[in-house]
């Protein structure tokens, strides 16, 4: 199979998306293992998800994608680009910065 074009999303791998902030730059956030899924949604406060059985595989997450970009988006929303950045320091490690990947120092 040929992937086509796809925006920002990586087709059947959830969530994975540049996601809008407050200062109008994009954070590209990429939640699609197990475990760094679990830790992304404890890290935006919606332990409720982290939890969820439904969403403990990456099956799961697929067919709930628009309802995780939808939850992603609206957290990243109310944040900068630098502040989503500084967030992923030093303990979730899945937060990676379009704006500022280049500037900041590793």
């Amino acid at each position: 199979a040929v992937r086509g074009p796809a925006g920002s999303a990586l087709p059947g791998i959830a969530p994975s998306n540049a996601y809008r902030c407050n200062d109008g730059g994009y954070a590209l956030i990429a939640g699609n293992g197990d475990s760094i899924f679990r830790r992304l949604m404890t890290l935006i406060g919606r332990d409720d998800l982290a939890a969820d059985p439904a969403l403990a595989d990456n099956a799961g997450r697929v067919a709930r994608v628009a309802e995780l970009d939808e939850v992603i988006g609206a957290w990243t929303a109310q944040r900068s680009v630098d502040e989503v950045w500084l967030l992923r320091l030093p303990k979730y490690r899945t937060v990676l910065s379009l704006a500022t990947q280049g500037a900041k120092p590793q």
